[in-house]
């Protein structure tokens, strides 16, 4: 079962200033050698990362958020009072509740803003930009939506897998109504399929499942794969995971392909006229598929997933701030921008920078 939503903006919003934060600590692939079993060349191989972020042990997730919107608001000439909204999307919060919104409100000063909290993992970025640039139309003039996540404390620490796949980061935009009539946010679309909910979830800690001291012994707290061979011996499970894996992998392609087609097919646009693309495509093989399918050359492909692991909705918003503060990115450049994360949920945007 899909569930898709595609539509073109009616009015012209765009982003007017980006902002990134990275953990400060890089842990290499050499440094994780000397904890785990495992080395650079089978890290490299398997999950295209040569290094990732991590947050000092005094932050948290507010606090990554809070550093990358201040950079947005300085480059969008504002101050945090000129904000009207705040929307955040995390998988990690400081607190279950109430909303971590409400601290990056507080630590930024936005005294005039409302602020709320959403999910979408991997692709939390690409619908934050979404949800922003629907809620800018209306009565709220300068929308700040922030990506931020502190996945490494997510991890079971005896896990070298997830360990040497995920990071620590958070991104920023800020959204406000802009002149001309063919900039800013042109077009979207998104999608999801419940029927991947269980292939990657952390089991332990909602209501469906409360832990128990038990529970954290047996790890529940942790995110875990379904279809992982990690110990398996049973020759008939190790081949359905395989399976299930290939399938899973398949559709993860094909759900981002189809849905830049979309987004481009609403504007009359082809991928050819792109001039950068900007990828969290959840893993570096599904990347250099979507690549080949899309017909997207090295030059255009904006991401930083291989240099920094994987910080989930954040990292597309990070290749985007880093992309325009190293001029790749130029007034007037029609950018893609696609996402697409555990659960499963997807999406993309097109969009003509100020």
């Amino acid at each position: 079962m899909e569930i898709e939503k595609r539509t073109k903006m009616e009015k012209n919003i765009g982003i007017i200033g980006t902002g990134s934060y990275i953990g400060e600590k890089l842990i290499t692939n050499k440094d994780l050698e000397k904890i785990y079993d495992t080395n650079d060349e089978w890290i490299r191989k398997h999950l295209g990362v040569t290094a990732r972020t991590k947050a000092r042990d005094d932050q948290n997730t507010s606090d990554l958020a809070f550093e990358a919107c201040k950079k947005a608001l300085d480059m969008a000439k504002l101050e945090a009072t000129d904000i009207d909204l705040i929307i955040l999307a995390t998988c990690s919060p400081d607190h279950l509740a109430p909303g971590t919104s409400l601290l990056v409100q507080r630590k930024l000063g936005a005294t005039n803003a409302a602020v709320f909290d959403m999910k979408a993992q991997c692709a939390g970025f690409v619908h934050l930009l979404v949800v922003g640039a629907l809620m800018a139309q209306g009565s709220f003039k300068n929308v700040m939506v922030v990506a931020s996540e502190l996945l490494l404390r997510s991890m079971n620490p005896s896990d070298r897998f997830n360990n040497a796949l995920f990071a620590d980061g958070a991104s920023a935009a800020i959204l406000t109504e802009v002149p001309g009539t063919d900039t800013g946010i042109l077009s979207y679309h998104l999608g999801a399929n419940p029927d991947f909910y269980e292939a990657a979830l952390i089991p332990g800690g909602g209501c469906a499942n409360p832990l128990t001291p038990d529970k954290l012994e047996r790890g529940e707290q942790y995110l875990t794969w379904a279809f992982s061979n990690s110990g398996k011996t049973n020759k008939d499970e190790i081949a359905h995971n395989t399976d299930m894996k290939a399938k899973e992998w398949e559709f993860i392609c094909n759900a981002v392909v189809n849905s830049m087609k979309d987004s481009l097919s609403q504007i009359h646009a082809n991928v050819e006229d792109l001039d950068f693309v900007l990828a969290h495509p959840g893993s570096i093989k599904a990347l250099g598929a979507i690549k080949q399918m899309l017909k997207i050359p090295d030059e255009k492909i904006g991401e930083v997933f291989t240099k920094y692991g994987n910080s989930s909705g954040p990292q597309v918003g990070i290749a985007l701030d880093e992309a325009v503060r190293s001029g790749k990115i130029k007034s007037g450049n029609l950018i893609g921008l696609f996402g697409i994360g555990m659960g499963m949920q997807w999406g993309s945007v097109i969009f003509r920078w100020c």
